[in-house]
């Protein structure tokens, strides 16, 4: 359909007074029926409320017909004004944030708790397990060098942030007694595992003379059975014989502040990617198999893939474009051109999404996670209008 041009003065006037003059023509004479029940006061009002609401859609729809320049010049406007907004934009990941009721007792009993036992540490584990041929047990000397090899490379590896470098000692938790007869050097660090028996170190390690009888002093049968995965005892005296696995655990001084509504800890972030995560990753020792997790690991995970669908949002409206010019009008230039019906509708949901994001910002509503999927709503809606 053609449009009218914008300087076709009298045109609305003239259509509404022929649609007028179609409303009031009638093909024979009007009868009354006086048993007809009357509107009531309610209804009335409601019929008043429904003729507004047509009227104006109805004036709507007639000054977007005849003035299709300047509508579009207008809601191009309108929509970067309500796009301004984004400047204020807040982001918010903070789960008490998130998913806490605000201004309630769970609120207020998770911040009383916190007062007392808040979180002061960071979390790094991982998983050691047998990786050669000796029926699963990982308590052999060999899985026991390498594991204390590889922790003293995590040790040693050192991670720079703005301009300072930092190894292990200087991130850790200070707490004595991770160790059996030192409290110095990595040992003034607190750690949990079975190689605090060797003061996590390779060369004490090599220098006993039977490893067995120094592991089952780590302690009670208890205490072995909570430090090693599918531990096998003799039945008789209780003795230690083998097992399938064993945690090494470490805990950084949290150093987390919030910016923008994140929590982050930069320094401590660099330290588990560059001596912790790319050193694990690099292993490639055959004695022993390692699973590990970092406190990194979640929104390392979590990033990867939200930026994977970031990539598909922008694939899906070229698909959007390409199935729109593909299935409207005609090809070519000008009025009915369905290419230029697609640019208008993939146009349309980037300002109705940018315009959105926009009023919501200067309401002082955050960006959560969650509403990462409006794009993916919003385009489903406008390939529907269009």
């Amino acid at each position: 359909m053609c449009a009218a041009n914008d300087d076709n003065n009298g045109t609305i006037a003239d259509v509404e007074k022929k649609m007028n003059m179609n409303n009031s023509h009638t093909t024979g004479p009007t009868t009354t029926n006086s048993e007809e029940e009357q509107p009531n006061g309610c209804e009335k009002i409601g019929n008043v409320i429904d003729h507004g609401i047509r009227n104006m859609f109805y004036q709507l729809g007639l000054f977007v017909a005849f003035r299709p320049k300047t509508t579009i010049a207008l809601s191009i406007v309108f929509a970067l004004v309500c796009a301004a907004g984004n400047v204020m934009m807040e982001s918010e990941s903070r789960p008490e944030e998130l998913w806490v009721p605000q201004g309630t007792r769970a609120e207020r009993e998770e911040t009383s708790y916190l007062q007392y036992y808040d979180s002061t540490s960071r979390v790094e584990t991982m998983i050691i397990s047998d990786g050669s041929t000796n029926n699963g047990n990982v308590l052999t000397e060999e899985s026991i060098e390498a594991a204390l090899l590889l922790q003293q490379e995590i040790f040693t590896t050192k991670s720079t942030y703005d301009g300072t470098t930092y190894v292990f000692e200087d991130l850790c938790t200070k707490a004595g007694g991770s160790c059996s007869s030192s409290y110095t050097g990595v040992c003034s660090c607190l750690m949990n595992s079975i190689l605090k028996q060797w003061n996590y170190d390779v060369t004490t390690f090599r220098n006993d003379t039977d490893f067995m009888a120094t592991l089952q002093s780590y302690g009670t049968r208890d205490d072995l059975d909570a430090a090693l995965g599918d531990a096998v005892f003799d039945d008789d005296d209780g003795t230690l014989i083998s097992a399938k696995a064993f945690s090494i655990t470490y805990f950084l001084q949290d150093r987390s502040y919030v910016e923008n509504g994140n929590e982050v800890d930069p320094i401590n972030e660099e330290w588990e990617k560059v001596a912790f995560l790319d050193v694990l990753e690099k292993q490639d020792d055959t004695e022993i198999e390692v699973v590990y997790f970092s406190t990194r690991s979640f929104s390392d995970e979590f990033g990867e893939a939200i930026g994977g669908d970031l990539v598909l949002v922008q694939v899906s409206y070229l698909v959007v474009f390409l199935f729109l010019g593909a299935s409207l009008g005609k090809i070519k230039c000008g009025p009915g051109s369905r290419w230029s019906m697609s640019i208008a509708a993939v146009v349309m949901i980037g300002l109705s999404t940018a315009a959105g994001f926009g009023v919501s910002s200067l309401l002082g509503l955050f960006f959560g996670p969650v509403h990462s999927l409006l794009p993916f709503i919003l385009l489903g809606i406008g390939v529907d209008d269009a």
